[in-house]
């Protein structure tokens, strides 16, 4: 999928275990118009342009849709382009 939108949060957080434990991932909230998407970003994806980005920031995710019944449905990061 491909989804766009404004920065409303960004939190990274350390991977508790697994190959990339103790690396950063993040969380994304867009928001638009209609609606706000979650976006995953997993540790071996996070790079100087995700740890640049700031709130209100507009941009573009392709991602796949995952849906977890105990995370609830989010898109897992692919690729983003920023829109400044």
């Amino acid at each position: 999928v491909v989804v766009g939108g404004a920065i409303e949060s960004i939190q990274f957080f350390p991977v508790k275990n697994g190959k990339d434990r103790g690396k950063d991932m993040a969380k994304i909230v867009l928001i638009n118009e209609e609606s706000k998407i979650k976006v995953t970003v997993f540790a071996s994806q996070v790079d100087e342009v995700i740890k640049g980005l700031q709130e209100f920031t507009p941009m573009i995710i392709k991602g796949k849709i995952q849906v977890d019944p105990k995370w609830g449905t989010a898109i897992i990061y692919e690729k983003c382009w920023i829109l400044s």
